[in-house]
């Protein structure tokens, strides 16, 4: 993984080349995106795992704040530093309190200078942190669905970066597969399969991903263990073929170092163009913020044009209903788009927003491309999404993940 570190900066005018120098000195290691306009600042805001300082002009973080568009999940991994105005009208004291970790002068370059070198190096602090928020979070959100420990267990040992190391030095690395179920029937219809990772602790139990790919990335293991998983998954198409088992797709994730990585993604298009799979039996997943870095789009670019050329293809996740115009610009690569349910749910309400969403769904299906509605934990919401015109669903409601390609029947809705 790229050990380089991102900056973003958002004002009205680019900076006046106050941190070319530094830059300069860690051409390497960092990296500015400016961004001004609306739009601009609305995608790189939904980049939450990518910035480690967001400096951001006094003027424009008033305008954010008015105007409710500064995110309500804060940046997780990011440092806020409000640039004042001249006439600033904003403390130190206030910018705190509003999430920011230090406020000051635009124009005071010393200090400035020190306040980047000081959070640049407690990136790392702060992602690990924030994995460890994320975890919790994650155990609360979806307690109702995971097995219970007995009453005299214990708990788990904390995941250090040296404990999980160990864990996959010894084998504990393994896949699961959790079925995505098509809506509306299409004849000679392939199971279609999104592709886990988890991590067997010494007593058996397993891992979640929140537990140990926030380590993975933080610790630069994740090109290495996403190559591990391709690898992994086309051996397990071969086998599916084989053995003249039903016709399977795997949808697997590529995470955004390991795009960053040329080497690791040199080796995976090229495991992928050497493979002796069926054509249409690989999906790969990419983050919506793939395709608006402009560093990653030339890695997307040439593995959408190594899965095509087998009849393979791409899905975006996270998206949102605003994406349309994103969808017509890079429609030509992509065979599926992913929204997550909660998304579609907060706007069950709202007539106006079903409108977007009908539309979006709409702009997707024009250019032949599948919507996926994910983390589906209730069936009596399947004839809103049939209605709203979804093509396939995951989610627990329908199957759990397991280690063996399990698909379960559906009668149509």
């Amino acid at each position: 993984m790229s050990s380089r570190r991102e900056i973003l900066y958002i004002a009205s005018a680019p900076m006046d080349g106050t941190l070319d120098p530094f830059l300069r000195q860690h051409e390497h290691s960092v990296r500015m995106t400016f961004a001004s306009n609306s739009e601009q600042i609305s995608a790189t805001l939904q980049m939450p795992a990518r910035w480690d300082v967001i400096l951001c002009a006094e003027q424009k973080y008033q305008e954010l704040l008015e105007n409710d568009l500064w995110p309500s999940e804060r940046q997780p991994h990011a440092a806020l530093v409000v640039l004042q105005a001249e006439n600033s009208t904003i403390s130190a004291a206030e910018a705190i309190r509003s999430g920011a970790v230090d406020a000051l002068p635009a124009n005071d370059i010393a200090h400035l200078l020190a306040v980047c070198e000081r959070e640049l190096s407690l990136s790392d602090l702060r992602r690990q942190a924030s994995g460890n928020r994320a975890r919790v979070l994650a155990t609360i959100e979806h307690i109702g669905s995971r097995t219970k420990l007995p009453k005299n267990s214990k708990q788990p040992i904390p995941a250090s970066p040296s404990r999980i190391k160990k864990l996959m030095d010894d084998g504990g690395l393994l896949l699961q597969f959790q079925p995505i179920v098509a809506l509306k029937p299409r004849q000679s219809q392939r199971n279609l399969f999104e592709v886990l990772i988890r991590l067997r602790q010494e007593s058996g139990e397993l891992m979640m991903p929140d537990e140990f790919l926030p380590t993975a990335i933080t610790s630069g293991w994740m090109p290495k263990l996403d190559t591990w998983i391709v690898r992994k998954s086309l051996a397990t198409l071969r086998q599916l073929q084989q053995s003249n088992a039903h016709p399977s797709t795997l949808f697997i994730n590529l995470a955004p170092p390991t795009l960053d990585d040329f080497e690791t993604m040199d080796t995976i298009c090229t495991e992928i163009a050497k493979a002796k799979i069926e054509p249409g039996s690989l999906i790969i997943e990419l983050n919506r913020d793939a395709l608006v870095d402009l560093d990653q789009q030339k890695a997307i670019k040439r593995m959408a044009d190594s899965l095509n050329s087998k009849q393979h293809g791409l899905l975006l996740e996270a998206t949102n209903i605003n994406d349309c115009s994103l969808i017509e610009t890079h429609h030509q690569h992509l065979h599926y788009l992913k929204l997550d349910s909660k998304l579609i749910g907060s706007y069950t309400n709202k007539p106006t927003a079903q409108t977007e969403i009908r539309e979006f769904i709409a702009c997707a299906q024009r250019h032949e491309i599948g919507v996926i509605a994910l983390a589906i934990e209730n069936a009596e919401f399947l004839p809103h999404l049939v209605e709203l015109g979804i093509d396939a669903i995951q989610g627990h409601c329908i199957s759990m993940p397991y280690e063996e390609l399990i698909y379960p029947m559906m009668q149509h809705i």
